[in-house]
């Protein structure tokens, strides 16, 4: 269990997890501030927690069990639920981000076996 992938990009911290709970995290990364995180639960409920610690949050994005971290870290918080997330575009954007990895690793390989080749050759 843990992190399957996690993307850092415009201040915003965004993890997929493989949880038997919790399938995402989004984190706004704002210096010497207290963390305002949103997460997301297999069943589609999502919540906001606000005025997070950022050790709480990094001790639960960390874990090797996100429900359990969750529960000792964030749990606490004072939070709001996410009515109507939509859970489908998470899955769908960590299948693309999954797909365009496999890919940049395919190509990676097909450049190394093309410059082994070459060394062999000569």
């Amino acid at each position: 269990m843990g992190k399957i992938k996690s993307v850092y990009e415009h201040g915003i911290d965004r993890v997929w997890y493989d949880s038997s709970n919790i399938i995402y995290s989004e984190c706004d990364d704002v210096l010497n501030s207290l963390k305002t995180i949103k997460i997301v639960f297999k069943d589609g409920r999502a919540y906001i927690y606000y005025d997070v610690n950022v050790n709480d949050y990094l001790l639960f994005r960390e874990s090797a069990s996100q429900g359990k971290a969750f529960a000792k870290y964030i749990k606490q918080y004072k939070f709001n639920k996410i009515d109507n997330f939509d859970i489908l575009k998470i899955n769908s954007e960590l299948e693309a981000l999954l797909n365009e990895e496999s890919s940049i690793n395919k190509e990676k390989l097909f450049q190394e076996l093309e410059t082994i080749s070459n060394n062999v050759n000569q």
